[in-house]
């Protein structure tokens, strides 16, 4: 009778143990299904990362060209800037010039006067 016991105890930790390796080998196909899964989806995130990174890099070029932009309006404003001082300045020249004619016309008129003064002297 304790022969049979023990047989029977025997058939059924072997049989627990078949149970066990059963499930284990569930455990492993599932896995094996859901790998390729999880491979994709660490793709997809990985992807997302680096499109994210993209735009990132994309805007940062974006800000870069916009300070660029600005820099060059910038510069283009003080050139204008520049180029209506050197004009201000011609037309300060002009006026100068015209100044110093009149004011020749004046010292010819004035020796004219004198001279036909003296003349008629």
């Amino acid at each position: 009778m304790l022969g049979i016991s023990i047989l029977l105890l025997l058939l059924l930790l072997l049989l627990l143990l078949l149970l066990l390796l059963l499930l284990l080998l569930l455990l492993l196909l599932l896995l094996l299904l859901l790998l390729p899964l999880l491979l994709l989806l660490l793709l997809l995130l990985l992807l997302l990362l680096l499109l994210l990174l993209l735009l990132l890099l994309l805007l940062l070029l974006l800000l870069l060209l916009l300070l660029l932009l600005l820099l060059l309006l910038l510069l283009l404003l003080l050139l204008l800037l520049l180029l209506l001082l050197l004009l201000l300045l011609l037309l300060l020249l002009l006026l100068l010039l015209l100044l110093l004619l009149l004011l020749l016309l004046l010292l010819v008129v004035v020796v004219v006067v004198v001279v036909v003064v003296v003349v008629q002297m």
